[in-house]
C-alpha cells in the first residue's frame, strides 16, 4: 500500500509569509530593473526574519526598502537581519550565457581515493 501525503499551511504561516515577502522582494526589484535577478531566503519565526541571499540589479542594492516591505506583511514586532550581497562573478557569467547560474543536481561522494577527494 502507497501512503501519499500534502501539507496544507494557513495564510499567516511563517513559511508561506516568507515565500510571499521574498516573493515581494523580488517584485521590487523588477520594478526599478526588470533585468534584476534575486536569489533570496527569507527565514522566520518567533518574532524574527532572516533575508539572505545575492542579487544581480543595475539599482544599488541597498536601494530596496527591504525593512518596510517585510512590515508590511509581519508589522513591527519582528527583529529583522538582512544579508545581501552582490551575485557573484561566477554564478553571473552561468546565467549571462543563458544558464541556470548554481543550479543543478549533485551525484557523488567525498573520499581519499585520489589526491583532489574524488573516487577513482
Amino acid at each position: 500500500m502507497k501512503i501519499k501525503t500534502a501539507e496544507f499551511v494557513s495564510p499567516k504561516h511563517p513559511d508561506k509569509m516568507c515565500d510571499q515577502i521574498a516573493d515581494a522582494i523580488l517584485d521590487a526589484y523588477l520594478r526599478e530593473d526588470e533585468y534584476s535577478r534575486t536569489a533570496i531566503e527569507v527565514i522566520g519565526g518567533h518574532n524574527l526574519i532572516f533575508v539572505l541571499g545575492e542579487v544581480k540589479s543595475s539599482i544599488d542594492i541597498r536601494k530596496i526598502p527591504i525593512n518596510k516591505i517585510i512590515k508590511s506583511f509581519v508589522g513591527d514586532k519582528f527583529d529583522i537581519k538582512i544579508h545581501l550581497e552582490e551575485q557573484s562573478p561566477e554564478i553571473a557569467q552561468g546565467v549571462d550565457i543563458g544558464g541556470a547560474g548554481d543550479q543543478g543536481i549533485m551525484i557523488g561522494y567525498v573520499c581519499n581515493e585520489t589526491k583532489n577527494y574524488m573516487p577513482l
